[in-house]
């Protein structure tokens, strides 16, 4: 005779995305670039928001942290993949102001093989974040002249 036991699904034990979005900005910006979260699922809505960002920080560059999906597992029991697109309006920024490419080494420095852990819920969570690739990106009719696309992992165990 077998018997079966429910188990939790694995989502009862990860942080929530907008957490980890959150916690992905303060990173941004405790690397000395200016960050912003973009909660919206289009290109055509990201491409919006660009330019506001942009004149936010006077064209120097700015992150914008977007959410591209999760899947789950046991181990780890999350991976979810963001992608930060650092972006600058000019190629030739102001002195002493990181131009888009460096701004976004600043960030992938910041966040690659970052490993965090604390308690969430009662339960212990360890997060590991990767950056898995670094892109260039145009974006017709954005405003912005240089923009650079990092694709961050987060896997949550």
């Amino acid at each position: 005779m077998s018997t079966t036991t429910q188990q939790d699904p694995v989502t009862l034990y990860v942080r929530p995305v907008a957490a980890v979005m959150e916690q992905l900005r303060s990173l941004c910006e405790g690397a000395g670039v200016p960050a912003e979260i973009y909660e919206g699922t289009t290109a055509e809505g990201l491409a919006e928001r660009i330019p506001y960002a942009l004149q936010r920080t006077g064209g120097d560059p700015v992150a914008i942290v977007c959410y591209a999906g999760s899947t789950f597992a046991n181990s780890p029991r999350r991976t979810a993949v963001f992608y930060v697109m650092v972006l600058s309006a000019d190629t030739r920024p102001s002195a002493g102001t990181p131009g888009a490419i460096e701004a976004a080494w600043l960030v992938q420095s910041a966040v690659d093989r970052l490993v965090t852990q604390e308690t969430d819920g009662g339960y212990p969570v360890t997060d590991i974040f990767k950056v898995t690739a670094e892109t260039a990106v145009d974006i017709p009719d954005a405003g912005a002249a240089c923009a650079v696309q990092l694709e961050i992992t987060q896997e949550d165990y």
